[in-house]
């Protein structure tokens, strides 16, 4: 993972072959240099479906346009790209996320998954142990509580999530939350790589998942434990992604990314992000 990582720091022109055995990259950007599918699209028009690759180690566009043509296309399989199978899926027509509506969807200039209309992707369970997850989406309006993101669910107590939480008439100070299955301590500060959460801003966001709660790592060093007695890190985690699972609790905005690292290989966040901020122009 080390090694990866420093290949990424040094510059290396992508694809960004940051990801190894054990990590899981949900992405419209290229991780892996072996990666060949970013997603699986159905067209309206027909209800054919193809695969999606990349262009320039970014989701091919023009593939895109050209299967859609003025149609709308629908994500059914957000492929996993360190090759674990552990793929996200959408066979519910009623269910799938949006990326083309008679143009490619995006979120500040650069292609976006759309959940609105309460889309999700199933969950499926990974044997993955999380260390951290890092995530690149559009901070959802006021709701006066909580929108939900997905779930890292099936361990203790209800089923988690991760979340903000939309305290209605508290903006700039809304907050991110991970509930780890028992409590939900609010995480603050530097997690926001570009400032407070602010309605409709994309953010590039990292948490750590612990047994004990959440906790937030930066240079690989545990930050902040926070309270809670849940773990994401026993076998058979399971992910959902648009929804809380279980409940009627989704997330209805677009999402660009997110990428889980193992328990087993610390990551500095912050040198993470930065790379992350580049590609996806954030500022």
């Amino acid at each position: 993972m080390q090694n990866n990582l420093l290949r990424l720091q040094s510059n290396t022109p992508a694809p960004f072959d940051v990801m190894d055995s054990g990590q899981l990259a949900y992405s419209l950007i290229k991780f892996t240099k072996n990666s060949s599918k970013c997603v699986r699209i159905r067209r309206s028009n027909d209800d054919s479906e193809t695969d999606i690759g990349y262009k320039s180690d970014m989701i091919d566009e023009q593939s895109i346009i050209g299967f859609c043509g003025t149609g709308t296309g629908y994500v059914t399989t957000f492929y996993e790209q360190s090759g674990s199978g552990y793929d996200l899926l959408q066979d519910n027509y009623d269910y799938q996320p949006i990326i083309y509506d008679n143009g490619i969807i995006t979120s500040y200039g650069l292609p976006a998954i759309d959940f609105s209309g309460n889309k999700f992707f199933n969950e499926t369970v990974t044997t993955l142990k999380i260390g951290m997850f890092n995530i690149i989406c559009e901070v959802p309006p006021d709701t006066g509580g909580y929108t939900v993101i997905g779930s890292l669910h099936g361990l203790v107590g209800n089923p988690s999530f991760i979340a903000f939480n939309n305290v209605a008439g508290a903006l700039p100070d809304e907050k991110f939350s991970y509930y780890d299955g028992i409590t939900a301590p609010d995480i603050n500060g530097a997690l926001y790589t570009n400032g407070a959460l602010i309605d409709n801003e994309r953010k590039s966001i990292s948490v750590g998942a612990k047994n004990g709660g959440a906790y937030i790592r930066y240079n690989g060093v545990t930050q902040n434990i926070l309270s809670g007695t849940g773990t994401t890190e026993n076998p058979d985690l399971k992910i959902t992604i648009g929804k809380r699972a279980g409940l009627s609790q989704y997330y209805n905005k677009k999402l660009q990314q997110i990428v889980f690292f193992s328990v087993n290989a610390p990551v500095n966040r912050t040198w993470f992000e930065a790379q992350m901020i580049k590609k996806w122009s954030l500022s």
